[in-house]
């Protein structure tokens, strides 16, 4: 199977973060009533999201992207999961992706994005995209080994590259709002990629994306810095916005 080059496949983990919107497993044992749930999940939920992508201050069909939750109790290896179909405006499916909750917790099951391409080993089965307790500066990680790279046109095989997704708690308790409306008790939490020393440079390059969750609501904002010019080092910042939302 064809590689994928390294932007690409970090690029592929953002998009799977930005379009994962909910949990399955309710347990009352688990999940305190009081605590508060920052995915909330009932089958026909759904979530529309948008991004400018013309700059123009006006999000177009064609800039909108739906998830919707068709199943809660999707069975993987035994555990429960959601299952949340992301279609475009036109109705055509882009992706299925499978969330679960564990406490305060919230948990993406990993291996049906990263199993396609025969240069992933060693990866997680699972990613764990927020956890709602921890406190501002806590980190937590994701791990799976990179067995080739494209670079500058190039393709490196043979090699065995350790890499590190890093999640940390940057924000909470803050209010936002978006074309969906006002939201406080705000969380969020920023993906960045770590490399070996050796890939310094590279990891400079690589996109750093903000997820901003509100309870009883989900993620409603991701932000992406990226760097469009490698000789200056100046970044770009892409806004991911939710529009409208229902939730059962």
């Amino acid at each position: 199977m064809k590689p994928i080059t390294l932007i690409k496949h970090f690029k592929l983990i953002t998009l799977v973060f930005v379009l994962v919107l909910s949990y399955s497993c309710k347990d009352d044992e688990e999940t305190p009533e009081a605590s508060q749930d920052y995915f909330p999940l009932d089958l026909g939920n759904y979530w529309v999201y948008g991004e400018d992508l013309n700059s123009d201050q006006i999000i177009s069909d064609e800039e909108k992207l739906t998830n919707t939750v068709i199943n809660s109790d999707y069975l993987i290896k035994g555990i429960s999961y959601s299952m949340i179909e992301t279609t475009d405006s036109f109705g055509n499916r882009l992706d299925t992706l499978y969330v679960r909750r564990q406490g305060t917790d919230y948990i993406v099951y990993a291996e049906d994005f990263l199993e396609f391409s025969a240069d992933i080993s060693q990866a997680e089965s699972e990613v764990t995209l927020l956890m709602s307790n921890k406190s501002i500066g806590d980190t937590w990680n994701y791990n799976f080994v990179l067995n080739s790279i494209e670079f500058d046109g190039e393709l490196i095989e043979g090699i065995a590259v350790d890499v590190e997704v890093v999640f940390e708690l940057i924000q909470k308790e803050i209010s936002l709002t978006t074309q969906a409306g006002t939201f406080n008790d705000v969380i969020a939490v920023e993906q960045s990629i770590n490399l070996p020393f050796l890939l310094d440079d590279f990891e400079s390059f690589l996109p750093i994306t903000r997820f901003y969750f509100a309870p009883e609501v989900g993620i409603i904002l991701t932000e992406t810095d990226l760097v469009v010019n490698e000789d200056t080092g100046e970044t770009e910042t892409s806004q991911n916005e939710l529009i409208e939302y229902s939730l059962n």
